[in-house]
């Protein structure tokens, strides 16, 4: 325990610079879901503890070199005309995984495998990455709500990302900016995806599943979000920015969630798991004796 706590205070005394950053970021509204990141990790690991802990621990050296390599990737893109964070974040993990081999063996670093990847999905994407996803998925949220406020009855037409709202001999544009593309709810719903897919799946096609609906629920509430708030533009046009704007965002990912819980319910519920042969699970009745006879 000296060792682990003297090693594990050294890595954070490295990796210092990064937890200040990766704090900061994690304060923007598009990434405030890092902070549970590790929460489900350490969930995981409370949920699996009795057989993480019935593994023997035994020291692997070959959990050096993939830390050394850790540090190396850190430290490269650490400096100024190289620094990337999300970078910084794959080295910093790489490194854990590294001491966790060295100090515990690889048995149960087999079984710390989930939440120490999971870690990466906290850590704030590439703004390029970012900038390429974005406008395709404002096209989509303009898209979608266009069809959707047409099938409410009212009258819509889009231009690009603009969609034009006509009531009451009024037009009323809503402008489907970048922070309206749906990034900070599909990042949300991707970890929350992938933490619901080795909780509650017990297959690997339902945790495929479960992994594979959060883009398309959180693309989809998405486009309800946007046409909800050209609605409520209709009866004031204050609903379309401010504080309302971001409530009803907020209000939308109440039905996100309950969706899809529903869909991680019914892929448990799919499968029955049958009794044992001879009566039911738990039945205690008394069994013949081998060479007797029952009457």
């Amino acid at each position: 325990m000296v060792q682990i706590g003297l090693l594990g205070a050294a890595f954070v005394l490295f990796f210092r610079h990064f937890f200040y950053v990766q704090g900061r970021l994690s304060l923007h509204p598009d990434w405030s879901h890092a902070y549970l990141v590790p929460a489900v990790s350490l969930y995981y690991i409370h949920l699996h503890r009795d057989r993480i802990l019935a593994q023997p621990i035994h020291r692997n050296w070959l959990g050096v070199p993939l830390m050394l390599f850790g540090m190396a990737v850190y430290f490269i893109f650490w400096y100024q005309a190289t620094a990337n964070h999300f970078v910084q974040g794959v080295g910093m993990v790489i490194c854990l995984l590294g001491l966790t081999l060295f100090m515990l063996g690889f048995r149960m670093w087999f079984l710390l495998l989930f939440p120490q990847l999971y870690l990466l999905l906290g850590i704030r994407f590439p703004e390029r990455l970012l900038q390429l996803v974005t406008p395709t998925l404002q096209r989509w949220a303009a898209i979608g709500s266009e069809h959707l406020l047409n099938i409410v009855g009212y009258t819509a037409s889009r231009s690009g990302n603009v969609i034009e709202v006509f009531h009451s001999g009024q037009t009323i544009p809503l402008n489907v900016a970048e922070a309206c593309s749906g990034m900070r709810m599909i990042v949300a719903f991707m970890a929350l995806g992938v933490a619901t897919a080795f909780l509650a799946g017990r297959f690997w096609w339902q945790r495929l599943i479960l992994i594979g609906l959060g883009i398309p629920i959180a693309i989809v509430i998405n486009a309800l979000r946007v046409a909800t708030i050209g609605i409520m533009a209709t009866i004031d046009p204050g609903w379309a920015a401010g504080d309302a704007h971001l409530f009803i965002g907020m209000l939308w990912l109440v039905p996100a969630l309950l969706i899809y819980i529903g869909f991680a319910w019914i892929l448990q519920h799919l499968i029955i798991e049958e009794a044992p042969a001879g009566g039911a699970i738990g039945s205690a009745g008394p069994s013949p004796r081998k060479g007797g006879h029952t009457p």
